[in-house]
């Protein structure tokens, strides 16, 4: 919603401000995006933040012993049940990092939750 929209920007711009690199993956008809990069370029002006990256994310519950993020050549969708695939739109802080670097050489990560933990972290909750 509109007030999450605007504490997730504020949170990004705090965390840039520390110096961290910052991800944030959404789907990509996600509601309050513009919301939240209005916030963001306010409090950061000088940072070109923007969606950049298309990717695909794979969420499905796993056995305690597949947690973790790993390239894509390391789980299969057989290792998880319940999976659904979804394009999201990547924003990465700074600009052109390691995320960018990755995605224009054609590789890609999958990050695996356990199944208590497959609420998804979005701009909508």
């Amino acid at each position: 919603n509109y007030t999450t929209a605007l504490a997730l920007a504020r949170r990004v711009a705090e965390a840039r401000n520390y110096g961290a690199a910052v991800l944030v993956a959404d789907a990509t008809d996600r509601p309050f995006r513009s919301t939240f990069l209005q916030e963001l370029w306010r409090l950061r002006p000088h940072e070109k933040a923007a969606f950049g990256i298309r990717g695909y994310a794979l969420q499905g519950e796993s056995p305690c012993e597949v947690v973790g993020v790993m390239d894509s050549d390391s789980v299969s969708r057989s290792s998880l049940s319940n999976t659904e695939e979804f394009a999201v739109d990547i924003l990465e802080l700074p600009p052109a990092g390691p995320a960018s670097k990755q995605s224009a050489k054609g590789f890609s990560s999958i990050f695996v939750r356990q199944s208590d933990r497959l609420q998804p972290a979005s701009l909508e909750h």
